[in-house]
This record gives C-alpha cells, structure tokens and sequence, in this order.
C-alpha cells in the first residue's frame, strides 16, 4: 500500500461527489452561474439512472446510457481529473487477472465510503441549514416506490427547491465547493479515519488484504477447474474466459486437455500424473496463471 499520510485527489473526487449531491454536474470549476439552467437538479439524471439500473449491460454500447460527462467533439472524458472511485478504478482487464480485479474493486469500495463521508462531512461542517439538509438526506425509499415529477424527467429546474437545497450557502455556490476544499485539503489519512467511522477502518482492512493477495504468488495446495467458456477456438487453440468475458486468455488444446486432472487431488500428486501419462510438465507459473484468471481454482472456492 502505498503511505497513508495523506489521501491523493482528496479534494478533487469529494468537490465532485458534492457536485453530485447537488447538481447533475462533474465539479465545481463547472457551475453554471445562473440557478434558473436546466443543468441544475438536486439530482442525478433521474432517466438516466433509472435506465442504467434496469440494463446495466447496456452502458458503453447504448447511446441512451452515454455517460453524461462523454464530450462527443473530442471524445473524451469532461471530469478526467476529477474522476471518482468507479471510474477510478475501473479496467477492462487486470493484472493477474480475477485477483487484480478484486483488488480494484476493494480499493474502488474504500474510495467510494470515504468520497460519500468526507462530502456529507463537509456539508455537515459548513452549515447547509436544518430545511437544506432535511432536503439532501431524506429518509430512504425503496426503488420501487420512487417517483419523479416533469421538471426532474425534463431536465429542467425547480428554483424553489434549489434555493432550498443550497440553503445558507445559495448565491455562493462557488464558495462552497472552495470551503469544501479548503477542508479535506489538510487531512492526513489518520484524519479521514477518524472522521469517516469504523466502516472506512474496515474497508482499509480488507484493501490491505487484497493487496497482499495481488503480490503473492502461492499456489493453493488442491486445485480444481473452474467454469470457463470458450469466446473463440481455433486450430489447435481457443480463447477462454472465466472471471471476465472482456479478459481471454489464448490456450492451446494440449493444455485444455489435461485440465480435468485437476479434480480435487493435490497439486503436486496431478502434475506427476500428467508428466507421466501425457509427457507435459506445467510450470508453476502457468498454473498460477490459471489460477488468476480463474480457470483453476482452490477446493471450495466459488
């Protein structure tokens, strides 16, 4: 891991996670100046969240699930640098496979804990007002029983509800997303446990975990196969994935062939029978390998 004296990006990840409780918008170098925009809404696109919650497959091939931060002209990302914990920590393929995707999606949980503390931290320090903040943090609904009215599915203002949301602070929208960083930019890691509670000491626990597990290359001692598919096969090869349909890894037919070896006998007791019986000797390495990317995988596991 690496030092804890400080959280990098603190201010730029919590000023857009405020963003978020306020607006539809990435961060604060954005805000419209004037509150009557259709840009403003207390909340994230309601149409588009309620799509991406019904088809969440869809993100990244849909034009109706674009993410709303895409700026078609150049391509690009509109928030890049000021990017949160899924985007931060979101890959197509991992290094070592379904551990490096574990480890990314542990890091993704802490970032995103401390992201939503330290923003309603900063909400809570800066003195919203009872009515704004009764508005921001309602007590939970279930999904099922949420409603929107025209203004929010048309993307257009309520003026009445934005002054109340930004309470003490409407009019110095901008101020308040500099306070805000004025706030977190001191804090050591030491301080952002503190303020955040016992479940970022979790997350901090379990991080540290994955990491260990990211940097280790022991092998279990009794290995089984996995359920994997096969996205291609070719002449003598096919292209197999197991954790991950966007991550294949290209495997020759004399190495598929034996896989059924590994039928719950130790490791070492397999790789003499298949030495002996198909005159192949499988490194260490490949049978890590197999292991990351969840083709193999230890007795008892998934």
């Amino acid at each position: 891991m690496p030092p804890a004296s400080s959280v990098p990006c603190a201010p730029n990840r919590v000023t857009h996670l405020l963003a978020l409780l306020f607006f539809s918008i990435p961060a604060p170098s954005v805000v419209p100046t004037c509150p009557g925009s259709p840009i403003f809404s207390s909340d994230p696109d309601p149409v588009h969240s309620l799509l991406y919650q019904r088809s969440p497959n869809a993100f990244g091939q849909s034009l109706a699930l674009r993410c709303p931060h895409y700026i078609e002209e150049s391509g690009h990302c509109g928030v890049w640098r000021h990017r949160e914990s899924t985007c931060a920590t979101w890959f197509c393929k991992f290094v070592r496979g379904a551990v490096g995707m574990r480890f990314w999606q542990v890091v993704r949980q802490l970032l995103h804990a401390v992201e939503e503390s330290l923003a309603q931290w900063c909400v809570q320090e800066l003195d919203m007002g009872t009515a704004a903040l009764q508005l921001l943090f309602p007590p939970p609904k279930h999904p099922s029983t949420k409603s929107f009215d025209g203004n929010q599915l048309d993307g257009v203002a309520d003026r009445q509800r934005y002054t109340a949301i930004w309470g003490n602070w409407t009019g110095r929208e901008r101020e308040f997303f500099k306070a805000s960083a004025s706030l977190v930019n001191p804090l050591t890691w030491d301080d952002v446990r503190a303020i955040c509670g016992p479940e970022i000491q979790i997350f901090e626990l379990l991080t540290q975990e994955a990491y260990s597990s990211l940097l280790s290359t022991d092998l279990p001692p009794v290995l089984q196969v996995h359920s994997f598919k096969a996205a291609y096969t070719g002449p003598g090869y096919s292209y197999i994935s197991a954790y991950n349909s966007f991550d294949t890894l290209k495997l020759p037919k004399t190495l598929l062939d034996v896989l059924h070896y590994f039928d719950g006998r130790p490791t070492g007791e397999v790789l003499r029978s298949i030495e002996a019986e198909k005159n192949l000797k499988l490194s260490q390495s490949l049978l890590r390998k197999l292991v990351d990317f969840g083709i193999l995988s230890a007795v008892g596991e998934g």
